[in-house]
């Protein structure tokens, strides 16, 4: 408990004094919050902030840090206003957000707007660049209260989570600034990283769809595949083909972007979206080793490309259809090539009944097996 403890202090020490510079006041006590998440109960928001408080004790003629655990503040109003003035009744330290980790709303507030924070955490100039987003499963109240196991404490654990998942291709890891950005075009969509609590961890759970700043569906991790390729910078994509459909014949592969184009167009009153997409891919292993030729590694060429094809197909027509709602930004690439067409239409109701067609090109990277025939 020591050990995680000093954890805590050292790192909203750096993290402080990359902001600023304390004085001896700021030493002596400050409040620093690591995490904030915003509820709604009963027409009422809550405000609940995680705290590492650091206080300090002279001995002799030296002043030392004093140990103290991070801990939980709740405070509730009809709007924002009200919710400050409560959370400076009842914390008796000055405030410093200058380390904070997260912003974390949960599903229900989400689902009736975001905006109002955001732009209000936005003005607030101490706060990290890198400040993360993510809506959570639980009430707030009860996922930052989480004793978490598999990190220093529950607001460092949703970073390292979302940070681990976006530099392996698996999750985006958008910043309140970036969020803000999203939210003033109102033609477009975007998706913030959902997650949970499982076994005292932080899980990732999936993507929360978001449109006019409001929650409106998930994208559960287990279909998050198709998804990833279009909104991603880097993916990754983990998978398991079957040669010839025989399931005793698997290749495990690794597949990684190469190169995305997106090229759009207006005819005959119908938006028009080609996206081309230029994927690396190479097989880990094979569940039953077996020589593998030319022909082989062009068939499984083949099975990967159909594989990822219609993982892609399946999350545009889950946007078209279901979300009604351009989450993978396409708008951009139709107002940069067509202008004039865009100030003309309305985005968001042409844009579900757009067309949109994929190319999927993918290349087998690790040609070296042992197993390959010359």
């Amino acid at each position: 408990m020591i050990k995680r403890q000093y954890k805590i202090i050292s790192m909203v020490i750096l993290s402080s004094l990359l902001v600023g510079c304390w004085d001896y006041e700021d030493i002596n006590k400050k409040n620093i919050a690591l995490s904030v998440g915003i509820d709604e109960k009963e027409g009422m928001i809550q405000l609940v902030a995680e705290n590492a408080k650091l206080s300090s004790e002279i001995r002799g003629k030296s002043e030392q840090s004093q140990l103290t655990q991070d801990y939980q503040n709740l405070s509730q109003g009809k709007n924002f206003e009200d919710v400050r003035g409560e959370h400076e009744y009842t914390v008796p330290q000055s405030n410093f957000t200058g380390a904070m980790r997260a912003v974390v709303f949960s599903k229900s507030y989400a689902e009736k707007g975001i905006e109002s924070y955001i732009n209000r955490i936005n003005f607030l100039i101490e706060l990290r660049k890198s400040l993360l987003v993510v809506i959570c499963n639980e009430p707030v109240k009860d996922f930052l209260k989480t004793e978490i196991k598999n990190d220093i404490n529950i607001s460092y654990a949703i970073e390292d989570t979302i940070k681990k998942l976006a530099k392996d291709g698996r999750s985006l890891f958008d910043t309140a600034q970036e969020v803000q950005a999203y939210i003033q075009n109102k033609d477009l969509g975007f998706v913030i990283p959902y997650v949970g609590i499982k076994d005292y961890a932080v899980e990732f759970q999936g993507l929360a769809v978001m449109k006019d700043s409001k929650m409106i569906g998930l994208i559960n991790k287990k279909e998050i595949d198709g998804f990833i390729f279009l909104l991603l910078k880097n993916p990754i994509m983990n998978k398991t083909v079957y040669s010839d459909g025989d399931e005793k014949r698997q290749y495990a592969f690794q597949a990684k972007l190469k190169k995305r184009k997106v090229k759009t167009s207006y005819k005959d009153k119908k938006i028009n979206i080609d996206v081309d997409l230029q994927i690396n891919f190479s097989i880990k292993y094979q569940y039953k080793i077996e020589p593998l030729n030319k022909n082989k590694i062009k068939e499984v060429e083949s099975e990967v490309s159909q594989m990822i094809y219609k993982e892609v197909m399946y999350a545009i027509n889950k946007s078209q259809k279901d979300y009604k709602c351009d989450i993978f930004q396409f708008g951009k690439y139709f107002k940069a090539n067509n202008p004039k067409d865009y100030r003309r239409i309305n985005w968001n109701e042409e844009y579900p009944d757009a067309n949109i067609n994929v190319n999927v090109n993918t290349h087998l990277t690790n040609v070296n097996l042992r197993n390959v025939e010359q």
